[in-house]
């Protein structure tokens, strides 16, 4: 909580819980933000967060050159408008770097080389959420916090700002919508037109997850487990396409909804235990045959009502759908080896686990899927007995 923070930095700064926050010494700011880190186990951005509302409004500039160990020198002359400095957030993230902040997050995200993100959000990411958040509110007909609007995109000018606004989504490696994009290039989500038309009423929710996408790329890559695809695309891009989007009025986490079976640019994303390492992003060209494909098997996923169904109805297209999980799923196994064996090397069943990937594999798709599932579920338990891993979390990565 807030006032635990503040009453240890009182602690830490004047030996009580006494005092204004804002009487800690900026030479002291510093010492005073790790101190209260280790002694509450919480991470030092979160005491920042906390903190830095007190020494915003009384120190402004010049407090943050000397929390960030610069001399505090001459004071600023005064200026009118609002005490917020927007350089002090920066500055307020030092200890992930000078271009750890929200401009140069989205830029990496959004990018196409290969690079890692740090977990750890800088201190002006959720001022830049907030704003677009906000933004595509504003952009939807009206009506009430909680209720769903179409985005209107077909009367957006093409020099509106809001269509650069991109979103995200994170899906699983063995997610079979993955292993979709990865044949046709096109995202295609489960669930049928029916039901998507039924959530937007409210007469629907299961299928909610299927279709949404985040403008936080944090959140989409957390949703991609220990190894998955992140997808992104701007609002200008589902325009361009021809997909629909809905937005659900004030939800800060996810709240925009896609069912157009939609081509986005993706890339490999793995959790390495505290950054995001990004792979290339494709290519974003998709062939007309490959348009065509995913215009057939979004049909047939509605028609059969979802994967399984599809599955049972057509064997030969679930032998290569088995055969790619299959590929998909010993990736994944071989991203928690290679976690294993950061943290303890030689470790036993990391090393039955290797030995059994390098046996020739099941020469039926669905057995050698069933194999690789088997070795999955244990290296991934493994995992969350030295990683530090929850039981929530190890279930999803077994997704």
């Amino acid at each position: 909580m807030p006032i635990d923070i503040e009453r240890a930095a009182l602690r830490h700064a004047f030996g009580a819980a006494e005092g204004q926050v804002a009487e800690i010494p900026p030479a002291a700011r510093p010492g005073t933000i790790g101190a209260v880190a280790q002694a509450l186990g919480i991470r030092p951005s979160e005491v920042r967060t906390t903190l830095e509302l007190h020494w915003l409004e009384s120190s402004g500039r010049a407090g943050a050159r000397s929390l960030n160990g610069q001399a505090r020198g001459t004071e600023a002359p005064a200026t009118t408008g609002p005490t917020f400095d927007p350089l002090f957030i920066q500055l307020m993230g030092r200890d992930d770097g000078p271009t750890h902040n929200a401009q140069s997050v989205h830029a990496q995200f959004a990018g196409e080389e290969a690079t890692q993100v740090k977990w750890e959000q800088p201190l002006d990411f959720d001022i830049d959420r907030s704003r677009k958040n906000r933004a595509l509110d504003e952009a939807l007909p009206k009506g009430k916090v909680g209720e769903y609007g179409q985005v209107p995109l077909e009367r957006m000018g093409a020099d509106d700002p809001l269509l650069e606004v991109r979103v995200y989504r994170g899906i699983g490696a063995r997610d079979p919508a993955q292993v979709a994009l990865r044949m046709t290039g096109h995202l295609i989500p489960e669930g049928t037109s029916g039901d998507y038309e039924h959530f937007k009423t409210y007469d629907h929710r299961a299928p909610l997850d299927a279709y949404e996408w985040t403008l936080d790329p944090f959140i989409a890559a957390k949703g991609a487990g220990g190894r998955g695809t992140l997808l992104s695309m701007t609002l200008g891009e589902l325009k361009a396409q021809g997909a629909e989007v809905y937005r659900k009025r004030g939800d800060t986490e996810g709240g925009v909804f896609i069912a157009s079976v939609v081509a986005p640019e993706h890339r490999v994303v793995a959790n390495t235990g505290d950054t995001y390492r990004l792979s290339l992003r494709s290519d974003v060209a998709r062939r007309p045959a490959q348009a065509e494909a995913a215009t057939k098997l979004r049909a047939a996923l509605v028609r059969h009502e979802g994967w399984e169904g599809l599955w049972s109805a057509q064997p030969a297209f679930a032998a290569k759908m088995a055969k790619a999980r299959a590929t998909e799923t010993e990736r994944l196994i071989r991203h928690w080896l290679g976690r294993l064996d950061e943290k303890a090397p030689n470790d036993p069943v990391a090393t039955r686990v290797a030995a059994k990937l390098a046996e020739p594999p099941a020469e039926d798709p669905q057995a050698h899927l069933h194999n690789m599932e088997r070795l999955l579920r244990s290296v991934a338990l493994r995992a969350s007995d030295l990683l530090d891993r929850t039981p929530e979390q190890t279930a999803w990565d077994l997704r």
